[in-house]
């Protein structure tokens, strides 16, 4: 199959052929969008009313939904990564460039490992604690801020 990505459903809806295509696709993955419109989404896709409130729902960065019409399947799936996968992985801006930060400041491996050490242990994934790199190269407590993150 081929993959079709977009931040909007109107891109999709207004591509001529679009029924066509929408017939052949197999998959839908659907990330969270609690600000969906479900008239939209319905007509776009073809989804049902619980559908879209799953879709609303979701937990951003961390659930995806999938439908499969031709098997009369539609779950939430748990996206659950390993620390290290998400620390080389994350393209999360903020924490991306202080991953960065980290590996230019002490080298590849001690500056994932130090990323990894800044990643709050209460979430599976992301979102580094209140802490920074100071120009020196060491971790130093802040208190949180929306730069930092």
């Amino acid at each position: 199959g081929v993959p079709l990505w977009t931040q909007s459903p109107e891109e999709l809806a207004g591509i001529s052929g679009w029924a066509a295509i929408r017939s052949a696709a197999s998959t839908f993955v659907f990330m969270a969008d609690p600000k969906l419109e479900e008239s939209l989404y319905r007509a776009t896709f073809g989804l049902t009313a619980g559908e879209c409130e799953a879709i609303k729902n979701l937990l951003p960065r961390r659930e995806v939904y999938i439908v499969q019409p031709e098997l009369g399947v539609s779950k939430t799936v748990t996206l659950d990564v390993e620390r290290e996968q998400y620390a080389l992985n994350t393209s999360h801006p903020r924490e991306a460039a202080l991953r960065d930060q980290f590996i230019r400041a002490h080298g590849y491996e001690k500056g994932i490992q130090r990323f990894l050490d800044a990643l709050d242990p209460q979430e599976s994934h992301g979102l580094v604690q209140s802490q920074s790199l100071d120009p020196g190269g060491s971790l130093s407590e802040q208190a949180p801020s929306e730069g930092m993150l």
